[in-house]
């Protein structure tokens, strides 16, 4: 095992990085998720150009409502 480890330790410590990241990345999805915003525009609608899949549906009961 420590002769494996040692041949191998820069690819394990890249591969921990990388999901360490994805960890962080899908936490903040979830956080943005709940506040009730899109997931991936941090929630404000406002500052993501309407691009997003929740800013069209927010904006499409807008315009129902205006109606």
């Amino acid at each position: 095992m420590p002769v494996w480890l040692a041949s191998n330790g820069s690819t394990v410590l890249v591969a921990l990085v990388i999901l360490m990241l994805v960890c962080i990345s899908v936490r903040q999805f979830i956080k943005n998720k709940r506040k009730g915003g899109c997931g991936h525009c941090g929630g404000c609608c406002s500052h993501c150009s309407g691009g997003c899949g929740q800013c069209v549906f927010r904006d499409a009961d807008e315009e129902k409502k205006e109606l």
